[in-house]
């Protein structure tokens, strides 16, 4: 199970990109990322995240300047006794026609109960990556995780992943668990 921090920046995405340069961070490559969540629960205002995500499938389209790819993902987290997420599995499929699974979707039942579009930025520094998402109409994020780790070590995997966003000198927000999708939700 890969580990992850997913942390607000307070900065705009010109000076984050610059302070991850200052860093020794290099862009590997950008792209757009437009996800469309699905579950077959009913939705309503009580509603909790781990019952919502782990219930949902996602759509998902990534674009950049050669090509779209299509992906039907769904995405197994792990919750901590806070109830955030330290870590989640995925299984995904490639998509040849995105347009007709989200219409067979909606005509078996399922409700779109998030559509994230973001822009990413993936920099990379030795064996690190560190995800940049400017999501649209919600604000800029960094996305930072660390591959497949035993269940013993995850407490300890998640915090030398604080440690590390904090080294970096980003403004950062204060919440290391951020569920973007979900906080899209509650927002709508």
């Amino acid at each position: 199970m890969k580990q992850e921090i997913t942390i607000e920046v307070l900065c705009d995405k010109e000076r984050c990109f610059k302070i991850l340069e200052e860093n020794g961070f290099e862009v590997r490559r950008q792209f757009e990322m437009d996800d469309y969540y699905y579950t077959h629960n009913v939705l309503g205002e009580g509603i909790e995240y781990k019952q919502l995500i782990d219930s949902s499938i996602l759509v998902r389209v990534c674009s950049d300047d050669k090509k779209n790819v299509g992906q039907l993902l769904y995405k197994k987290k792990a919750f901590n006794r806070n109830n955030e997420v330290i870590g989640e599995t995925k299984i995904r499929s490639q998509v040849l026609d995105v347009e007709s699974v989200i219409k067979a979707f909606n005509l078996a039942g399922f409700k779109n109960w998030c559509i994230k579009k973001a822009l990413l930025c993936v920099f990379v520094k030795d064996n690190r990556e560190i995800i940049v998402q400017d999501v649209e109409n919600f604000g800029l994020y960094i996305e930072i995780e660390q591959s497949e780790c035993s269940e013993h070590k995850q407490k300890s995997t998640i915090k030398q992943l604080i440690k590390f966003a904090k080294s970096l000198n980003l403004p950062l927000g204060d919440d290391y668990f951020v569920r973007i999708p979900f906080e899209i939700f509650k927002r709508s």
